[in-house]
């Protein structure tokens, strides 16, 4: 159990420098995109944004179940893998979540 706590914890942690890296994409890209700015300031938000590519990799990071840390059979819309939805649905603490598999 200690080791599914902690790989909830790395996976908050990055989950937040992503969403940071995330907002900063987004800005340099609409510098980039908006003509009425100088063409050098354009052109070191390109560099920026190359740099800033390089280090942001979403496939590295894989979805891990936030109440056991489990890292596969994890469904998107709740982050929960299908063991611990069975397990809540049970217990009546979801409520309104159908799955064909069961």
């Amino acid at each position: 159990m200690k080791q599914g706590f902690k790989d909830i914890l790395k996976y908050k942690i990055n989950n937040i420098i992503i969403i940071k890296k995330e907002i900063k994409k987004k800005i340099l890209k609409s510098i980039i995109q908006n003509n009425c700015l100088k063409k050098k300031t354009r052109f070191i938000s390109t560099i920026k944004l190359q740099k800033l590519l390089k280090i942001t990799k979403f496939t590295k990071y894989k979805n891990i179940c936030l109440s056991t840390g489990k890292k596969k059979s994890i469904f998107n819309f709740c982050n929960f893998s299908r063991h611990s939805i069975k397990q809540y649905n049970i217990k009546t603490k979801l409520q309104n979540i159908k799955l064909k598999s069961w």
